[in-house]
């Protein structure tokens, strides 16, 4: 078998539903690697909410904040700002609304807000070991990556649309969704870093289990859903494999022949 290149989403996927990495998902990792092939993540996580991870499984190349930051060994290849000026005019007509916000970059999240009550419901569950800051000017100086506006998109809707041609908006949680740039996506990440890696896309494979995993499932030579993945994302894969939570990824690679 030639050697592939296979992208891990986090959350649902290497991360259980109690946002642990399984035994069977260490070991497994580890098995993938003395094969020969290469583990790599793809995630809506900035670098810094899954730093632990990458050094407890080794990996030192991935897409990050669903494309917009690509890295291979530890050195950027890729990034993909937000429209400074598009950002300001949908922020500042969100919040006429009173519409909460956060900014990412690859090494901050920047609350515009100094607290809302929305801010822990959604980020509680990625049990990340740090919280936000607040600075109500950041994204106007800086470069953001990523946006995360605090609602569900149903409360938005009349304004959202009207910025389609900028953005790309994508709902993960009941009280957040992702702000990215038009076009921006785990699988336009995955396209510059195969280009860095000099790898043939029917050479790469995808595990994933969310509503930013898509364009992912669908870009790669063999997109694998989690069990736990809607009906939509299972549709799009070539097959399914368990439950993260009943030894998914390890099956997965088992069914692939890869462990």
């Amino acid at each position: 078998m030639s050697r592939k290149f296979v992208f891990f989403d986090i959350d649902g996927t290497l991360y259980d539903t109690s946002v642990n990495i399984p035994e069977s998902t260490r070991e497994s990792i580890l098995q993938l690697q003395e094969n020969g092939h290469v583990p790599l993540i793809a995630t809506g996580r900035a670098p810094m909410m899954f730093k632990d991870l990458r050094e407890t499984l080794n990996i030192h190349s991935y897409v990050s904040m669903n494309g917009q930051y690509v890295v291979h060994n530890d050195q950027v290849v890729f990034k993909n700002p937000l429209d400074k000026d598009k950002l300001r005019e949908l922020v500042m007509t969100i919040e006429e609304k009173e519409g909460p916000f956060i900014f990412l970059d690859h090494e901050n999240m920047v609350s515009r807000l100094k607290e809302h009550p929305r801010y822990d419901v959604a980020l509680n569950t990625l049990g990340l070991p740090f919280g936000y800051r607040h600075d109500p000017e950041y994204f106007k100086e800086r470069d953001v990556l990523q946006g995360l506006l605090f609602a569900n998109k149903s409360e938005y809707n009349d304004i959202l649309d009207h910025y389609t041609d900028d953005f790309h908006f994508i709902q993960w949680h009941d009280v957040c969704m992702d702000i990215l740039p038009k076009g921006g996506s785990k699988a336009l990440g995955i396209r510059h870093l195969i280009k860095t890696l000099g790898v043939d896309i029917k050479d790469t494979i995808a595990f994933g289990d969310g509503s930013n995993d898509h364009e992912m499932i669908r870009e790669v030579g063999i997109g694998v859903a989690m069990g736990n993945s809607s009906d939509a994302l299972k549709g799009d894969a070539d097959f399914v494999t368990a439950h993260v939570d009943d030894h998914g990824i390890q099956k997965g690679l088992e069914q692939l022949g890869l462990i």
